[in-house]
């Protein structure tokens, strides 16, 4: 055994003998080191997953067995949550997309980052709102469903515009 096999030993024979004091050694340096930490469990358990798929799928399948009710609750704050809102709307999209069998796709990300760039505001009468996604060349006209064929509309101007062009409005 070299010297690094050596203290590995020691020191699972030390976290052995003193689980007490290994748990609060752990709970001081996630403390001290909170970000860092996370940022390394989750690169570690993302590891593990593409490692084992099959044992990480059981694990996942054994969870839900045994707490339903905290996977349903987790869910329910998921899907009323922004984020959760976001892909709910950007699933049905891109479903609207495929089943028009329109070329490309854009990520959250892209979007988000148009109404970024627009400020938040309405492409059309530019009041700050709730941004719906809006096709600029409609699907339903051979538009595709790239980023770039995307702007943000408030509601009521998505509604009012439905399938038509924006030269067509007016």
């Amino acid at each position: 055994m070299d010297k690094k096999e050596l203290h590995a030993a020691k020191m699972r024979e030390w976290r052995k003998n003193n689980p007490e004091r290994n748990r609060e050694n752990a709970r001081r340096y996630r403390k001290r080191n909170g970000a860092k930490y996370l940022e390394r469990h989750a690169r570690q358990m993302r590891e593990y997953r593409e490692r084992h798929p099959e044992r990480a799928a059981l694990s996942v399948k054994r969870s839900y067995a045994k707490n339903p009710e905290m996977v349903e609750a987790k869910e329910r704050r998921f899907r009323y949550s922004e984020r959760g809102k976001l892909n709910s709307r950007l699933r049905r999209q891109r479903r609207r997309a495929l089943e028009k069998q329109a070329e490309g796709s854009f990520t959250t990300v892209e979007w988000l980052h148009v109404k970024r760039q627009q400020n938040n505001q309405c492409a059309h009468c530019r009041i700050v709102a709730d941004l719906t996604i809006d096709h600029i060349l409609p699907l339903n006209r051979g538009g595709s469903n790239y980023i770039s064929n995307i702007q943000g509309l408030c509601l009521s101007c998505n509604s009012r515009k439905q399938d038509r062009l924006e030269t067509e409005l007016c």
